[in-house]
């Protein structure tokens, strides 16, 4: 699941020269092009409920949909749908969602069906805010999941935290995992962590990767990349992948660096680095910065989230209860 968004702007902070801009209103060169949609959610979201939404972009086969879910609420409305223009198409409860007691993730899953939570959607269904069109068989999206259509696998339920990752890997939601839970030990110092996101970066099945982006347990601005063959991630064998991940694929750590501005754009990961005060673009092969556009201080209560193949990004306003959707900026 892709758990990120961008932070757009008033339109009078828009006018001003980039130098003059700060990231409270705008992480883009002052140009109102930029900011392509906004809707307002107040009359929707319940402000004391606000910050339990995180932002997604989902692309099932034919739709492009945004939607905001509750990770850890259990709380209604637990999911809104709008489409690629923030057009509100529908809200949905927990029991709708097969969500009882808690909150849950979202994925276009291999099949190029849209799951949330405990169900799926076809893009049409979606596109009309329709009752679910399946079930996943008892199987809940309660963690950071990704899917690879080329192998025809979703890996799913990446764990919050702990030394040791774990998932879940099913073939096109069949009613029992494929095998056991997959395992890995992060470092070999038995150190712990928390999952923020994992990222199909490269659909390739035999030389594909995946990108598990890794906080400090208790510091979510402490961010680790670590890049795995996807193979690695989606073959049953005994053994995958190499554990412990730090001592057998390539990784990079960064400081400042919050958890909620990182996601993956298309050719690159993006996050913004509060000690630089600037957004960056990270290579997918050894994430070193690639690019950087300087932009002033951040709101941290932003949720950014990212269209998987580039394009556009959306930001999560808590504080305003609204989402805005912002052309790239590279």
């Amino acid at each position: 699941m892709v758990r990120h968004a961008w932070h757009a702007a008033a339109a009078a902070a828009l006018t001003l020269p980039l130098s003059a801009c700060v990231f409270f209103l705008s992480p883009f060169p002052a140009t109102l092009s930029q900011v392509v949609a906004k809707t307002d959610l107040s009359s929707v979201i319940p402000a004391a409920d606000a910050d339990s939404y995180q932002p997604c972009v989902l692309t099932p086969t034919g739709g492009d949909f945004v939607v905001l879910m509750k990770p850890n609420s259990s709380t209604d409305p637990c999911a809104l749908v709008l489409d690629s223009d923030l057009h509100l198409i529908q809200s949905y409860t927990h029991s709708q969602l097969a969500l009882s007691g808690g909150g849950g993730f979202a994925i276009t899953d291999a099949s190029g069906d849209a799951a949330l939570g405990g169900v799926s959607f076809t893009t049409s269904a979606l596109a009309q805010g329709l009752a679910p069109s399946g079930s996943l068989n008892g199987t809940r999206l309660s963690a950071p999941s990704f899917s690879s259509p080329n192998a025809g696998k979703n890996d799913v339920n990446f764990p919050y935290s702990g030394s040791t990752i774990t998932y879940q890997q099913y073939s096109l939601w069949s009613s029992t995992p494929d095998s056991p839970t997959h395992t890995a030990q992060v470092d070999a110092a038995g150190n712990s962590y928390q999952v923020e996101g994992v990222y199909n970066v490269d659909d390739t099945p035999a030389a594909g990767s995946v990108v598990l982006v890794l906080s400090e347990q208790g510091d979510s601005s402490h961010v680790t990349f670590v890049r795995i063959p996807l193979y690695d991630l989606t073959t049953s064998a005994t053994g995958f992948p190499k554990s412990p991940l730090l001592s057998n694929y390539t990784w990079k750590s960064y400081d400042s660096v919050p958890s909620s501005s990182i996601g993956f754009a298309g050719d690159c990961m993006v996050g913004y680095s509060e000690n630089d005060r600037a957004l960056n673009r990270y290579s997918l092969s050894n994430f070193d910065v690639i690019q950087s556009l300087p932009i002033g201080s951040s709101d941290y209560r932003l949720q950014y989230a990212y269209r998987p193949s580039g394009g556009y990004a959306v930001i999560y306003d808590p504080t305003a209860r609204t989402l805005t959707k912002v052309a790239n900026w590279w």
